[in-house]
């Protein structure tokens, strides 16, 4: 007698793997994938693209728009600057800003919001919210 073919529901499971292994063959998410896959190689800067990218970090591009314009990473840029001993625009909020920052904290503002009234980056409120309130402050 045979027991595992009468109570099993692996009868048709082979048919089953061979049809989801034919469309995972045919499927288009398969091959983007593999695109995706694919790493850029890096590329350097040369010395006048360095000199180009300090020019307009002296005259007030970001970290951001930087990177962006030079296709590579905004750690890549900081980086850079560092490297060449340009001196960093990064500005602590003063003592009222430090203030209005809490009350406005206090009173549900996000980070973005109070950056924004700031004139500065919502990392700088965070950094400094969590360094005067010593826990990280929600978003």
């Amino acid at each position: 007698m045979e027991l595992v073919g009468a109570y099993s529901n692996l009868s048709g499971t082979s048919a089953e793997l061979a049809d989801l292994r034919k469309w995972i063959e045919q499927s288009q998410v398969r091959r983007d994938a593999r695109e995706v896959r694919r790493q850029e190689i890096p590329r350097r800067l040369s010395s006048e693209q360095i000199s180009e990218l300090i020019q307009g970090y002296r005259e007030g591009l970001t970290v951001y728009e930087l990177a962006a314009r030079f296709g590579i990473h905004r750690e890549t840029v900081s980086g850079v600057l560092e490297r060449e001993g340009v001196q960093r625009r990064r500005k602590p909020l003063s003592s009222s800003q430090i203030k209005m920052a809490s009350v406005l904290y206090g009173e549900g503002w996000s980070l973005a919001r109070m950056g924004a009234e700031m004139g500065c980056d919502p990392s700088t409120v965070w950094r400094t919210l969590v360094k005067i309130g010593g826990e990280a402050p929600r978003n």
